[in-house]
């Protein structure tokens, strides 16, 4: 594949995943720990039904068990979730830097996609900070 095919791939996927990024932290708090709850509920759930059918287990918890169980899980794994956002930016940015530089500029490589996810990730906190119910997270 050419360089220039690679970098207009790359660059298109990092684009579109600061986008996504940017669409859902204009989610209001509210709606935002809502979907994620019930994301969570629905995976413990399916979970729950195949360990049933394999019989290793045999628990059937009532629908308010279900929903502490997904709200006690909900902060811990939207920071993982978080986390791997970020992640997938970074692993983005930094091959598009590599091809940029042919492969020979590592460190540089690095040190540009650390600042750009950090110049990003501040500037959606701040954007957070116009959003009902939301506020920005300091550290």
């Amino acid at each position: 594949m050419k360089k220039t095919i690679k970098i207009i791939i790359l660059l298109g996927l990092a684009v579109i995943w600061m986008v996504l990024i940017y669409n859902l932290s204009g989610m209001n708090s509210k709606n935002s720990n809502g979907k994620s709850t019930g994301i969570i509920s629905l995976f413990i759930e399916d979970a729950l039904d195949v360990t049933n059918e394999y019989g290793i287990t045999s628990s059937h918890p009532t629908d308010e068990k279900l929903d502490r169980a997904a709200k006690l899980i909900n902060a811990p794994m939207r920071k993982v979730i978080h986390a791997s956002v970020y992640f997938v930016l970074a692993f983005f940015v930094i091959a598009f830097l590599n091809i940029i530089f042919d492969h020979k500029k590592y460190i540089l490589s690095l040190v540009l996609t650390l600042i750009i996810c950090a110049g990003f990730a501040s500037s959606d906190e701040f954007h957070q900070t116009f959003v009902n119910g939301r506020n920005r997270t300091i550290y």
